[in-house]
């Protein structure tokens, strides 16, 4: 009876164990795809203020992924970091989007992380959404 009681502990144990690494995994994920969108927010902005003799855009959101120095890919205005992949979408008014997908699945138990950054240079506005 004794050896069955400790075969259920441990697995109990087990079990918990895997979930609380599981979840630690998750976040950390999550945070290194926040850590990358905000240190490109921050390349980003000295992109758009920099004028184009000194090697910047001046507001053209045309070439930034590729100023940002990772893993560009032009077909799907993409780039790949040791974190996830991040998608660029241009709005109007100079409005840039950037997806976010880490490697590991989110919250949903489905789909990988994800967070979306939305950066207004003309207003000077940086929002922030953890979708998964």
């Amino acid at each position: 009876m004794l050896i069955v009681l400790t075969v259920i502990i441990v697995g109990i144990a087990i079990a918990v164990g895997l979930t609380m690494f599981r979840a630690y995994v998750m976040n950390s994920n999550r945070q290194a795809v926040l850590s990358d969108l905000n240190l490109m927010s921050a390349s980003i902005i000295a992109y758009f203020k920099t004028p184009t003799t000194q090697g910047g855009g001046v507001y053209d959101i045309e070439k930034i992924s590729m100023y940002l120095g990772y893993q560009y890919y032009p077909a799907g205005d993409s780039l790949t970091t040791g974190n996830g992949n991040y998608l660029f979408s241009y709005g109007m008014y100079g409005t840039l989007t950037i997806q976010g997908f880490g490697t590991e699945i989110g919250n949903d138990g489905e789909n990988r992380v994800k967070t979306t950054m939305t950066i207004s240079p003309y207003i000077n506005n940086i929002s922030v959404l953890v979708n998964n």
